[in-house]
This record gives structure tokens, sequence and C-alpha cells, in this order.
């Protein structure tokens, strides 16, 4: 019979105060010269006690007093980490963790010198990779790797250099062109020397145009020299490709862009460069008029000028009014558990009329009821080609989104460009920790999950570019207090040029102090 006594000796309560998840071999190293019998002592006496929880053989989550293992989800970055210390997190992981990931994905990839069977946990899927046979044969598994802080411990992760290369080289392990260029785009910027090390690495002609067409798209945000550009168009491909390589199987082939030499699909094409004037891409798409129809979205400022279907009141003079003839798009911002999904559809209807609000939650619920997080990436895609249907249609509608990240800057100034009013709705919370609690407590009602240190990182930049990229753009903005759910109370609002009306003076003073600190 095990005893309290037999493992008095090791120090328990800081092994695992200290370890979320751990591994067999982490817990020998932990207790020295302990025999093989002493370890096994040790963990089954505290399993009968309620403070482990076995993952898989080896593996183990650790338990606060008086937890319920069945809601208890461990966090699958960590056990990524306990199962391949030497792992790389990579592709859309390396996005998440470096902040820009657009989706949030149930799939945690990390490159290993040794390969397993995915780990399937509670809330996600633990995929290792074997490292790329590229990087393999020059001995470069380690270039554009950087160490990124998680939780207690510091995870190996591909930066944004290597993760844009290594996007374009597995699309379908980045969630798509899509999800890449949404995602990437929120970098704030990039190593151009950097990115040409990993390039060389690879040394694939095909990465070269892809990198250089989506560098030329970006040019401006991230600053990127001309000669670097020529530099990559040297070593565009000999013949066209196409990215992703399936659309040779489908019936809409894409356009050929022969700069790069590269033929992609027309989604990807119908953006105006970041800085381009609403004047300079009407007249792109009056030149192109003839080469293929009008885009939903991208191309509205050339779309004709059809009044909504929805009557409208008066001009608008604060948020919540209406112009006569102008359609509406209301962003529900805000971070992680703010409460943007249950407070949206009743706050839409009484500020601005709206009833078509696309969640991206719903749509993945409805794509796998019992495991909706599973279909976060595919439910990314319905969202904008919804979003795309209504604008084409110049319809009202709402949908909302962290802000944590700048691509969606881009969408909301095309469609004001094209006539939309443009009206933000954010909720603030006083806290990450409240943010943290929330998405727990959602997870234990069987909701989606997002990882602890995600939400904690989205929580400064959702605020800090609600604030200075966002409200100062639209049309006209409203400030929430999301502290109590079905209560929010409101803080201030505004319109474009404008100061902020009607401000809670006590809680705008919070608000301005956790912008500040959040900027440092």
């Amino acid at each position: 019979m095990t005893t309290e006594r037999q493992v008095s000796s090791f120090d328990t309560d800081h092994f695992l105060a200290t370890r979320t998840v751990f591994s067999l071999a982490e817990l020998r190293e932990a207790m020295g010269r302990r025999s093989p019998s002493a370890v096994r002592t040790w963990l089954k006496f505290h399993g009968s006690r309620g403070r482990l929880k076995p993952l898989e053989r080896g593996l183990y989550a650790a338990l606060r007093p008086g937890a319920d293992p069945e809601k208890v989800h461990a966090d699958p970055y960590l056990v990524a980490a306990a199962l391949r210390p030497d792992g790389v997190f990579a592709y859309h992981s390396a996005l998440t963790l470096l902040g820009a990931g657009h989706s949030d994905w149930n799939v945690v990839t990390v490159l290993s010198h040794c390969r397993r069977r995915p780990l399937a946990l509670s809330t996600a899927r633990v995929d290792v990779l074997p490292h790329p046979a590229a990087l393999l044969r020059g001995g470069a598994t380690e270039l554009g790797v950087r160490p990124v802080p998680y939780l207690e411990t510091t995870l190996r992760v591909t930066g944004p250099e290597r993760t844009v290369v290594d996007g374009f080289r597995q699309l379908r392990l980045v969630g798509g062109l899509e999800e890449l260029l949404t995602s990437a785009a929120g970098f704030p910027s990039l190593d151009f020397k950097q990115l040409e090390a990993v390039l060389r690495a690879y040394d694939l002609r095909m990465l070269d145009a892809a990198v250089g067409w989506f560098l030329e798209t970006y040019r401006e945000h991230f600053f990127v020299p001309d000669d670097f550009l020529k530099h990559l168009e040297q070593r565009r491909p000999v013949a066209p490709q196409y990215l992703p390589r399936r659309a040779r199987t489908e019936r809409d082939r894409g356009r050929l862009v022969p700069r790069w030499n590269l033929i992609l699909p027309e989604d990807a094409l119908r953006g105006a460069e970041p800085d381009e004037s609403p004047a300079e891409q009407r007249g792109r798409d009056l030149k192109r008029a003839d080469d293929r129809p009008p885009s939903p979205v991208y191309a509205l400022a050339g779309a004709s000028r059809r009044s909504s279907a929805r009557a409208h009141g008066a001009a608008v003079s604060e948020p919540g009014r209406r112009s006569r003839n102008a359609p509406q798009v209301v962003v529900i911002g805000g971070p992680n558990g703010a409460g943007k999904t249950s407070s949206a559809p009743c706050l839409l209807r009484d500020t601005v009329g709206i009833d078509a609000f696309v969640n991206v939650d719903v749509i993945a619920e409805g794509l796998s009821g019992f495991a909706p997080q599973a279909s976060a990436i595919e439910a990314g895609r319905i969202l904008l080609a919804r979003l795309r249907e209504l604008a084409e249609r110049r319809a009202d509608f709402a949908f909302e989104s962290t802000l944590s990240g700048r691509a969606l800057q881009r969408f909301l100034r095309q469609l004001t460009d094209a006539g939309y009013q443009s009206h933000i709705f954010y909720f603030w919370l006083p806290s990450a920790d409240l943010a943290v609690r929330r998405v727990r407590r959602r997870v234990e009602a069987g909701g989606h999950d997002v990882p602890e240190p995600v939400i904690r990182l989205r929580f400064g930049k959702s605020l800090v570019n609600f604030d200075r990229l966002y409200r100062p753009s639209a049309t006209a903005w409203r400030l929430y207090d999301g502290g109590v759910i079905g209560h929010q109370r409101l803080i201030a609002y505004g319109k474009r040029g404008e100061g902020p009306t009607g401000v809670d003076a006590e809680l705008w003073a919070a608000v301005r102090s956790q912008i500040e600190e959040a900027s440092r």
C-alpha cells in the first residue's frame, strides 16, 4: 500500500505549482537519484489523491486540490512542449504564439526530430511533424527560430519571417492562403535579411515568387525596399506556378500575375494596396473590368450604388442614427471573453436596427456541433464569403472581432470607400484576468477554448488597435463597459474627426490608463 511517508521527501507542492504539464522524463530528472519504483510510487500516490490527470503514457497534467479532472483542459501548447522538448512550434501555431493568428485553431503543430502520431486532447489536437527536408539537409532547422514566453515556460517558435515562408510552402498547415494573408499582414515588421536567409535555405523559386508577391501587396505596411522586390523577381519561376497548388484541379483557375509568374485565386487579387487611394483603386478596377467580374467586397469601390433594401432614418448625427441611403456595417469589438456574442443581437437591434449578425462561432458550431473548434478555419472561410455576399448586395450587416490584428482596417476602409457607414461597438474589460476567467467558464460550459497567453496577448493589442486604428477611421463608435455581461454601460461615443461625447469620466480614465500601459 502506498503511503504519504514514502513520497514525502520530494517537494511535491513546488513541483506541481511550477509545472502545469510534465512528462515522466521531467519528473525523473526533478526527483534526482530516486529509483524507478520511487517515481512510480509518487505517481500512484498523487494520482489517487486527485493531483494528477494522465494525458498520455508518460505525460501528466497537474491539478489544483479539489479540481474536477473532467473540467480541467490541459493547455495544448504546454502538452506539445512536454511531449517534445526539442520541438519548434510552426505554421498556424506560430502565427498564434506570435500574436498574429486570425482564426482560433484547434490543431497545435510542432516540428521535431522524433515524429509521432497525433495526440487528441479534449479541446485540441497536437501534431508532431518532422522538420522540412531542405532544412535538415542544410543543418538549418534552427533558422529563424525565436524564444517566446508562454505561461511558466518559454517555447521555441518560428519567427515572422520563417513563418511566412513556411506558410506559403505548406498552406494547408496555416489554414489556407486567405488565413495566411490575413494573419501575416498583422506582423508589425519583417527582417528582410532573415527572410532572405530562410528563402535561400529552401531554394525554391515558387517561394521566392510567393513571398515577393506578398511583400509587394503589403509594401507600404512593411516598408519593403524596391531593390529587395527586384531581387526576388529575378528568382521567380520560369513557368507559371499555381498558388495554392490545388487550384490546378478547380474550375476557377485564377489569374496570372506576370511579375511573379504566379496564378492566384481571384479573391487574393481583389484587394487594393493598403495605402492605395480610392481613386487609384477605382482606376485599377476599371482597367480590369474587361478581364474579370467585379469583386463582392474588394472591388466595392467600382460597384453600382444601389440603395439598401432597408429604409433608413435621418442622416447620422450620433452613433446609432443612420444615413438615408448609406448601407451600414457594424463591428462588435473587444477582447476574448468580453461578451460580444451574447450582447450583440439585442444591442444591434436597439441601436442601428441590424439583424444580420454574422458570427464565426455559430458557423463553426453548425459545421461541427460537438467540436466547433475543429471547424474554425472552414468557418472563417464561410464567414468571409457571407460578408462578401452581404456587401455585394449593399445590405446592412454586423460581425465581431477582437481587433487584435490590422487586416480588418483595410477591409473596413474598402467598405467606407464604397459608401458604407462603419460603426465600431467596443466592449471594454477592466483586466486580462477577467477575460481569462470568462473563457475558462465558457470552456467548462462546453464552449470553445483560447489559450491563456493568447488571450493576454490579444487583450492589450485589441484596446490599442481600437483606440489608434479603428476608432479614428470609423464613421461612428461606441465604447461599452463589458464588466457585467447583459448590463453594458456606455462609457463614451463619438464620430470620425470629433472627440468623445457623453463620457463617463471615471471609466474613461481607466480606459486611457489601460491603453497607455498596453502601449509601453
